[in-house]
């Protein structure tokens, strides 16, 4: 292993071992790297990984001392629902989506990762880098939402230098002045590339596409194409990084060494040398191009150590550019080593340059020489590609849980398509456009065509190999995942580094070792020992996971976005979705629950029933509980259930009662009860009062065990509370409760607390929500009269085990 790697991989160590180190001890970590450099900087080559360590431990310290000192500073301002006049300037490149759009607005004490959202009252263009701007914004700690299997927000907000994130409307915003800007004419010269782009005829997933391929533009595509997409394991070739760069860089090298081949300065200037300058040009270019991303920025790194090598007559071997790369970006920022873009294109990248490491690995077959070419060619592609994916699975499945099945196949067909055909072909359309549109049009058009194929191919595959819900790899997983790889590349090594291995050996053991991954793979989740129950922090709505130790799991609610505005590309259902995709997904995923027993829906509003939507789609729910009655004019809720019911799912009105009963566990439905038309002694399945609001016609259930109850209250108001207590009385009273309508002063009634007392009260709310749930006065009562009090806006996800003799363990994210 070469010095700038072994560096590297220092430095990163340093970086994930100070993630969970204490953050006051960076001043230490700093000394004892300044000491070590100093006493051993002349035969340092042995202790510079030590080094490395220690500066990249420091470094993220000191960037988390930094973050934390700017909530820290603004925490009064935090999380109150207030809006906060703040001005300031807009740096690097913006993010433009369908509804809304997001800058880095660097104010004169920190910077802020602002989404705005709304009309058009400030046109997207005047909103460029440089800007300066006078905004009304409500600013919030960097948290997310905090569960099992989520993405740290935190880490996220510092990758883009910003400390604290914030959200506007459109209307609200100001322009002050306009003030100079490096990242700005590449902003201008992308959003003119991707005019160009959309000036031309063809499909609307052609165009998106080849805007995608070409300038990173990737806000075009519809939700069902990004869908596709993902399903037939083509995301990255549409999301610009370093596959598209060396594509670029390798057709202008190769392209301008032919030509100055011709020249008669060929004998005064090196060919390799001029080509690698012009190369070199390009390769800033496409980064411009691209708005200067992230994913761009870092293949720029890689591109330009490489080609100055070249330039100079000091080649540089490619793990060693991607080391020097990666020692970069981490001392700009090390919260880089947690984003998934850096993990995967650096993880693949590796995996390419070690497999290819070697030419007496290329395949030989005895045909004539042009078919030897093209079969040598195909198998590159099936060798790259099953290297880049086998390489990321486990960075894939971790932040993601989806892997597509049929990548390997796929990327046969796309990676040449794109990197021989659309990706020249678009960016010859888009210069020669610069010159006339008509002339860019000429190799634009059949470009929109071939990439309109390419889109159909992916919708036809993702029909026949959908994407599927996966869990992220465990313990033996992972080192069975490990064991293949060192076998892959076992011949690789150096021989003095490896101990002699017969090749049949070396099969049989990489046969055992993919054998039993597939083994553990099949295997479902394992049931808890204890009943589980978790109220998961899903923002504002409501989502609480019962699992039982039989295995059965049931699912109250799925949380959702409840007011969401149509944008252009349809994706309002995606939107709505993304607490669910952001925060249940996940746990489902890393708990490896691939089917939901029991729905239940405790009343038809979007924060309780759209993320129930997403989970449908990724994994069946068995049988579903509902008490809303299908209207003459179908709406969404309606329409979902047909669809439900349609797939096999039992949709039911349960009866008023113990309606469920799984070993010593039971589930009875409590509420509503409307029996204008029965006597009250018939047992008759539980309907809404037409008198009463949808909130007061929620279903309300309890969950008993052990001696132990779990009261799930919906969103009743005060009505539906008086109702409850005169058919119930004290027989609501509950050891855990989730309390009604997210904390809503309309619901919490001083007799319903009194009655209920519960040992632990659980508000699911959202943090710094717009509804300005939980009331201040429902906070007190139910302070007064729970034993606890917990809200997942504070403490994140919330966990309740409860034990065969009755014993009960509560436990939160964040603590409490």
């Amino acid at each position: 292993m070469n010095g700038p790697v072994r560096k590297a991989l220092g430095m990163a160590s340093g970086i994930g071992l100070a993630a969970w180190l204490p953050i006051l001890i960076h001043p230490l970590l700093y000394f004892l790297a300044a000491v070590l450099s100093w006493r051993h900087l002349s035969h340092s080559s042995g202790r510079a990984p030590v080094i490395a360590l220690l500066l990249g431990a420091g470094l993220m310290t000191w960037s988390l001392s930094t973050q934390r000192a700017a909530e820290e500073y603004r925490a009064p301002l935090l999380d109150d629902r207030e809006d906060e006049e703040l001005e300031g300037s807009i740096v690097g490149p913006t993010h433009e989506m369908p509804g809304r759009e997001q800058v880095s607005l660097q104010t004169a004490s920190e910077r802020i990762w602002l989404t705005i959202y709304g009309d058009e009252a400030v046109p997207s263009k005047v909103l460029s880098p440089g800007t300066r701007i006078a905004v009304s914004a409500r600013l919030k700690t960097p948290i997310g939402l905090r569960g099992l299997g989520t993405a740290n927000r935190r880490f996220q907000v510092m990758a883009r230098g910003a400390s604290l994130v914030g959200s506007a409307r459109r209307s609200d915003v100001r322009v002050v002045a306009q003030e100079l800007s490096l990242w700005r004419p590449a902003m201008h010269l992308h959003q003119w590339a991707v005019s160009v782009v959309q000036a031309q005829g063809g499909s609307t997933d052609g165009r998106a596409i080849v805007a995608a391929l070409s300038t990173g533009e990737r806000g075009l595509m519809s939700d069902s194409l990004l869908s596709a997409v993902r399903a037939s394991g083509l995301a990255h070739l549409l999301a610009v990084s370093g596959m598209h760069m060396a594509a670029v860089v390798a057709l202008v090298f190769f392209l301008v060494i032919r030509l100055w081949c011709l020249s008669p300065y060929r004998q005064v200037l090196e060919p390799a040398a001029v080509a690698a300058g012009v190369a070199l040009l390009a390769a800033f270019s496409f980064t411009l191009l691209t708005g200067a991303r992230p994913s761009t920025c870092r293949a720029l790194i890689v591109a330009t150590l490489v080609l100055v090598g070249v330039m100079v007559d000091r080649r540089m071997t490619l793990l060693s550019a991607l080391a020097w790369a990666a020692i970069a970006l981490l001392l700009w920022r090390p919260v880089y080593l947690f984003d998934p873009g850096f993990q995967m294109s650096f993880a693949a990248t590796v995996a390419l340059a070690i497999a290819f490491s070697r030419e007496s690995d290329a395949l030989e077959f005895t045909v004539p020489s042009r078919g030897r070419r093209l079969l040598r060619a195909l198998w590159s592609i099936l060798r790259a590609s099953s290297w880049a994916s086998f390489a990321t699975l486990p960075i894939a499945l971790h932040h993601f849980g989806e892997v597509s099945g049929i990548a390997v196949l796929s990327n046969i067909v796309a990676v040449p398509l794109v990197t021989i055909v659309l990706l020249p072909s678009a960016l010859l359309g888009i210069s020669l456009s610069a010159l006339s549109p008509a002339l860019g049009s000429v190799v634009l058009v059949p470009c929109v065509a071939g990439a309109e194929w390419l889109a159909r191919l992916c919708y036809r595959l993702e029909g026949l190999f959908p994407m599927q819900l996966r869990a992220p790899l465990g313990v033996w997983e992972l080192f069975l995942w490990g064991g293949t790889v060192v076998l892959l590349l076992w011949n690789r090594l150096p021989p003095a580094r490896r101990w002699p291995l017969r090749r049949r050996t070396q099969w049989l053991a990489l046969a055992l070792c993919m054998a039993l991954g597939t083994w553990l793979r099949g295997q479902g989740g394992q049931a808890p020992e204890h009943l589980r129950i978790t109220f998961v922090e899903i923002g504002q709505g409501d989502a609480a996971i019962i699992e039982l130790p039989g295995g059965e799991v049931w699912l109250v609610d799925g949380g959702g976005l409840p007011f969401v505005a149509p944008t252009a590309h349809g994706d309002r259902q995606w939107l709505a979705e993304t607490p669910a995709r952001r925060a249940l997904l996940p746990y489902l995923r890393h708990r490896k629950i691939r089917g939901i027993d029991l729905a239940i829906v405790s009343h038809p509003h979007p924060d309780h029933y759209v993320g129930l939507q997403a989970v449908a789609r990724e994994m069946p729910i068995r049988e579903l509980w509902s008490v809303h009655e299908v209207s003459e004019r179908p709406g969404p809720y309606e329409k979902w259930l047909a669809e439900l019911k349609a797939s096999g799912t039992r949709i039911r009105a349960p009866r008023v009662g113990v309606a469920r009963m799984v070993g010593g566990t039971s589930l009875e439905v409590m509420w509503p009860l409307y029996s204008a038309q029965l006597p009250p002694s018939d047992s008759r399945a539980a309907q809404g009062d037409p008198v009463l609001t949808v909130n007061d016609n929620s279903l309300v259930v309890r969950l008993s065990s052990a001696g132990r109850n779990v009261l799930f209250a919906g969103d009743i108001e005060e009505e539906a509370e008086e109702l409850l207590l005169e058919q119930y009385g004290t027989l609501l009273r509950a050891d855990v409760l989730k309390v009604p309508h997210h904390g809503s002063r309309t619901s919490s009634t001083e007799a319903f607390a009194r009655a209920t007392k519960p040992r632990v009260a659980v508000i699911s709310c959202g943090r710094a929500n717009r509804f300005e749930f939980p009331d201040s006065e429902v906070v007190r009562r139910w302070e007064k009269h729970a034993g606890q009090l917990l809200r997942t806006d504070l403490v994140g996800s919330i966990t309740v085990e409860i034990e065969d003799s009755g014993r009960m363990h509560v436990s939160a994210v964040d603590g409490f």
